[in-house]
């Protein structure tokens, strides 16, 4: 198949920055950032958006020769598959994905697929916090939330979380051969996530870490007491309980922030590899204990009067096992009331725009679809992903010009080839 580019949308060039940046040479198995957008100029111009046999080969098809043109490794018809919903249904999602030769063996290549790219600064900050859902934040919406990071540290910040999953020799390993220790999974999103923040910080951005473990401190616990309390969302994911302790990185955020305001200069300096280190001694050093990690758990499906109590009675008959433990629980439960009341502004108000968005012309967006190349395809993407990130338009207007955007190829494939 010949794909003939020539250009790239500004997301696609921040994913080719950090291949080369961050990827090159750093791990036994190639790591593959997929360009969504390319992608979605390769499925629409050969018509292979649909759920038919024959469009799902085509995919698959795809996905293989740009993967093997990237990278020059070969997939099977099942690793494409394991790749494509994230280029379809699922492409809202940040993720990072590794496959292996066999069910034991080592990775041959690890996949990270960015967030969708359709977005601005609140769209993002409610996805990120799974703000929306009533039964976990009630009437706080983003307005109530105080720290706040651009839209461009947020997607930057996302990308390489996910690339450091990848570049994850020591923790993300483990949670594939345990699928169900959710205090590894905490560790290996720990890693991440420190990695993201001192990578950033060897780039100039030095002063994400304490708003980012704000956000995660807030999603830790208001969607997290959600997620802890209606285990049958979960449809037997033993990790889904725990999502929101998981995802509790403010111990291992605050202390990477810490370090890079004691010495920047050795960040700075730092090899990809020595920020790898410098993550791993973080997180095995400040990241939950794991039964600091069920304490905190404990605290959202059953309450916290029950948990202490029982933690207390542990440290003194079991001192051996929770000396240590009954302490730091106590400890960060009364952090994260403490960071809870600080960051979120319950008086303040919520409000909406009154601003407009561009129009979408189809009729030009068809005559670039149909051109040999897509640079005049891609600088109109471009052109309304600016207009979204600077809108003051209703956010139910940015929601609307979101999914449009989401499914602009795929729409475009049936309206005008």
């Amino acid at each position: 198949m010949n794909f003939p580019l020539f250009a790239k949308t500004q997301m696609g060039q921040l994913v080719e920055q950090t291949q080369l940046k961050l990827t090159q040479g750093q791990t036994p198995y190639p790591i593959l950032i997929f360009e969504k957008d390319e992608l979605d100029w390769r499925f629409m111009k050969n018509q292979a958006f649909g759920k038919d046999k024959i469009q799902e080969a085509k995919r698959a098809e795809i996905i293989k020769a740009y993967v093997l043109e990237k990278t020059n490794v070969s997939l099977t018809d099942n690793d494409a598959s394991n790749f494509e919903p994230y280029l379809t249904i699922l492409k809202d999602s940040a993720v990072a994905l590794p496959l292996n030769e066999s069910f034991s063996g080592p990775a041959k290549i690890c996949g990270v697929f960015p967030a969708d790219p359709n977005s601005n600064q609140r769209l993002e900050m409610e996805r990120i916090l799974g703000l929306g859902l009533e039964e976990a934040y009630g009437n706080i919406g983003y307005d109530q939330i105080k720290p706040k990071i651009s839209y461009e540290d947020l997607a930057l910040f996302s990308l390489y979380h996910e690339v450091g999953h990848c570049l994850d020799q020591e923790f993300m390993p483990k949670t594939f051969s345990n699928y169900d220790d959710s205090h590894g999974v905490h560790q290996s999103e720990s890693f991440a996530e420190t990695f993201a923040l001192l990578a950033l910080a060897r780039e100039g951005k030095t002063d994400l870490g304490t708003r980012r473990a704000a956000i995660r401190t807030i999603y830790s616990q208001k969607l997290g007491k959600f997620l802890a309390t209606h285990p049958g969302n979960g449809f037997g994911n033993p990790n889904y309980v725990y999502g929101g302790i998981i995802y509790y990185l403010s111990p291992v955020l605050n202390k990477g922030q810490e370090l890079i305001e004691q010495d920047l200069e050795s960040i700075r300096n730092m090899s990809t590899q020595e920020l790898l280190q410098l993550a791993k001694k973080i997180v095995v050093e400040n990241s939950l204990h794991s039964r600091v990690f069920q304490g905190l758990y404990s605290v959202l499906a059953e309450g916290e009067e029950s948990t202490m109590e029982r933690y207390q009675r542990f440290s003194e008959q079991m001192p051996d096992l929770f000396a240590e433990a009954y302490p730091k629980l106590k400890y960060y439960v009364e952090k994260i009331k403490t960071d809870l009341e600080n960051e979120i502004d319950l008086m303040a108000e919520n409000t909406d725009g009154k601003g407009e968005l561009i129009e979408i012309d189809n009729d030009q967006f068809c005559f670039a679809a149909l051109d040999t190349n897509s640079d005049l395809f891609f600088s109109r993407i471009d052109e309304l992903r600016v207009d979204l990130r600077a809108t003051v338009a209703p956010v139910a207007q940015q929601r609307e010009r979101q999914t449009t955007l989401k499914a602009l190829a795929e729409n475009l494939s049936h309206k005008c080839f």
